[in-house]
Parts: structure tokens; sequence; C-alpha cells
């Protein structure tokens, strides 16, 4: 089977309250390198990413408002992810996602994104 140079995972979490929440997954095992994360423009800009491991590397190195890995819809679609200048090689590796929402009002479904290649970044 034939698999595209690239590919958009989902990560969703399903928000009920003003807590602390995590998501864990484990990336398709068809890909080997993470290049890009993204968070969807309708999430709350209030919401805090407290920690975004891929192989329990974490991301970033303090607490990051979600707004720094987020663009508008008018952004076009491959403008969308935040780079990562030093991509991550992954084989079915978990990625996990640690945030909260200090201004929390109603539920929502948080989503999240990662961006997968096949092909060895240069």
């Amino acid at each position: 089977m034939k698999h595209n140079k690239i590919k958009v995972q989902a990560i969703v979490k399903a928000v009920s309250s003003d807590s602390r929440h995590s998501v864990k997954v484990e990336t398709d095992s068809d890909y080997k390198y993470i290049i890009g994360i993204a968070a969807s423009p309708s999430l709350p800009s209030g919401v805090i990413i407290e920690d975004f491991k891929i192989k329990n590397e974490s991301i970033f190195e303090d607490d990051i408002e979600v707004r720094i890995i987020q663009s508008s819809t008018n952004v076009s679609c491959d403008h969308r992810f935040f780079t990562l200048f030093n991509p991550r090689e992954v084989n079915s590796d978990n990625v996990s996602i640690d945030f909260n929402d200090p201004n929390y009002s109603s539920a929502y479904n948080a989503y999240f994104y990662i961006l997968l290649t096949n092909v060895k970044p240069e």
C-alpha cells in the first residue's frame, strides 16, 4: 500500500471542567517524523499548554498559551503548523499533551494536530 508523504493526525480531548486535562496518543506507524504541531482555531485562546511531549521529551520549556501554536482559518492549511525545526523521529511513539483552561465556561472538544511525514527532512 502506498502512503502519502504527509499526514495530519488529530488528537482530541473532551473538556468538561477547568481542571488539568491530559491526552496521549500513539503516532501512525506508517509515518516516521513529526515536523509540526497545531491547535484548532476554535480552541479558546486562554488555554495553557503545560506540557507537550513527543517520546517523553518536552517540546516547550515552560507553560505556553495555546495561541503560540494556533492560527486563524484565514491562514492557508499548509501554513497552519508550528514548525519543529528539529523534526522528531517517531515509530508508533507517544505524543502527550497536558493543558488547562482557566477561563472554562462550557464543555467543548479540544483539537490538537501533529504533522507527520515518512520522508526524512533535510
